[in-house]
């Protein structure tokens, strides 16, 4: 009886996730910390034909706004993050990148992509308040797609 109840509840904890044959989200959001250089020069001519000529600048945090696209189909997933702007050193391809560790439960999905050699992100969608936050600056509020009506 109790190894019964314990298949069951292991039946009835991953029927959710296994049911589900394709998820497909869309996260609207934006990439915190993107610098707006904001600059100001002039230029003095004294009587004698001399010319001084200075600048300032200054640079404030922002927020750069995107979406992010999620599918998971038969146990792999894909994420289609843009990089941040903030990144120097992030190469690659841009779209969709095969998602790498991927965690899925009840309550949350986690993943890493990569955008090169040497850069990537950890991401993680939590599936009770849809909020994606991942550890490149991105939060999002994410939305399920219904693939089952058409658009046009």
């Amino acid at each position: 009886m109790l190894k019964s109840l314990i298949a069951c509840t292991v039946l009835l904890t991953t029927v959710p996730i296994a049911a589900q044959d394709r998820l497909s989200l869309i996260c609207d959001g934006a990439f915190r910390g993107q610098f707006k250089d904001r600059g100001v020069g002039g230029a003095v001519v004294t009587p004698e034909g001399r010319v001084y000529s200075g600048g300032a600048a200054s640079s404030q945090y922002g927020d750069v706004p995107t979406t992010a696209l999620f599918e998971l189909e038969d146990g792999t997933a894909r994420l289609n993050l843009p990089q941040p702007p903030t990144c120097s050193i992030c190469v690659g391809e841009k779209g969709w990148r095969d998602v790498k560790d991927l965690q899925v439960n009840e309550d949350k999905i986690e993943g890493r992509i990569r955008y090169g050699l040497f850069s990537g992100t950890k991401f993680m969608i939590d599936r009770r308040t849809g909020i994606m936050t991942g550890d490149n600056g991105f939060t999002g509020m994410c939305r399920a797609q219904d693939l089952a009506e058409r658009k046009f």
